[in-house]
């Protein structure tokens, strides 16, 4: 992960801390998919930066907010504003400590570095409509893979975009295959001269599974979750509403996901006492190695 992607998590860690719907430190862990060791780091850094993180009775975390006149007397003068810009592409700065103080009090910078995530996104998909249309090849710059943990450059020839899923549907040559690509993830779109070289190899894409992972080998699962779990898999991965079911009182998981099991078997480990396992036998063995060989 990159250092602007770990400033882009901070800002959207301090946005949720300050909204009305308070959450435990786990389920900031499950948000953001990091450890609850991370995340206690960042709310210790948020702390030792000026953030007044308050935790209740529930043991919920959340930011205290001073008064509108606390707001309103906040000032950023053209050379924060600037030094903002570049801390954002860099994570290195001199002003970092001084920026960081100020975020909460005054949401408008929030929401000025949102704008410019979501102005990136939007340049990006302008690139990748223009690739596809005109069949250029572009590269990927500095693509985050969850698969594989990797951030590196991949050069593509964009297929297709998905709108609602947010997602972009391209053949990778080094790969020499299909897979889905993450908007999000995507820290620049650069287009070549290079015309399409694999439009018989395009294909439709490797399908993607509910919890996001590209994978064509697939594995059915079915769990039996209980209210909680429901919930919380809702919540985190709204793709798998098609894939729950009611029977009476009983609620169950059913569906193909990735053979590897990735990023479910995080979420099965984090709520193993609201969820049973009832196929296949492979996934509960799954577990078990990663238990044993987590070090407490």
């Amino acid at each position: 992960m990159t250092d602007q992607q770990k400033l882009l998590r901070l800002l959207k860690l301090i946005t949720l801390l300050g909204s009305t719907r308070k959450r435990t430190a786990r389920e900031y862990a499950d948000k953001f998919e990091i450890s609850l060791a991370t995340i206690h780091r960042h709310l210790n850094l948020l702390r030792d930066a000026g953030f007044d993180i308050q935790k209740d009775e529930h043991h919920c975390h959340y930011l205290l907010k001073p008064g509108d006149s606390t707001r309103s007397a906040l000032h950023f003068t053209v050379e924060e504003a600037q030094e903002l810009q570049i801390m954002v592409k860099s994570f290195s700065s001199p002003l970092q400590q001084s920026l960081l103080n100020k975020i909460y009090a005054g949401s408008e910078l929030a929401e000025n570095v949102y704008s410019i995530v979501k102005a990136r996104i939007a340049q990006n998909y302008k690139q990748l409509s223009h690739a596809i249309t005109a069949q250029k090849q572009v590269v990927l710059r500095q693509y985050f893979s969850e698969n594989s943990k990797e951030t590196k450059d991949r050069k593509v020839e964009p297929i297709q975009l998905d709108n609602e899923k947010m997602l972009l549907i391209a053949y990778e040559i080094g790969a020499q295959k299909s897979k889905h690509f993450k908007l999000d993830r995507i820290e620049e779109v650069n287009l070549l001269n290079a015309a399409f070289k694999y439009t018989r190899k395009h294909g439709d894409g490797t399908p993607i599974d509910p919890f996001g992972i590209v994978d064509a080998q697939r594995v059915q699962v079915v769990l039996q979750l209980s209210e909680l779990a429901r919930h919380r898999l809702l919540e985190r991965f709204q793709d798998c509403a098609s894939f729950i079911r009611k029977d009476g009182k009983e609620c169950y998981f059913e569906g193909e996901v990735n053979a590897g099991f990735k990023i479910m078997d995080r979420f099965l480990l984090s709520y193993c006492d609201e969820i049973i396992i009832l196929q296949p036998s492979s996934l509960k063995d799954h577990l078990q190695n990663i238990w044993k060989k987590k070090k407490l």
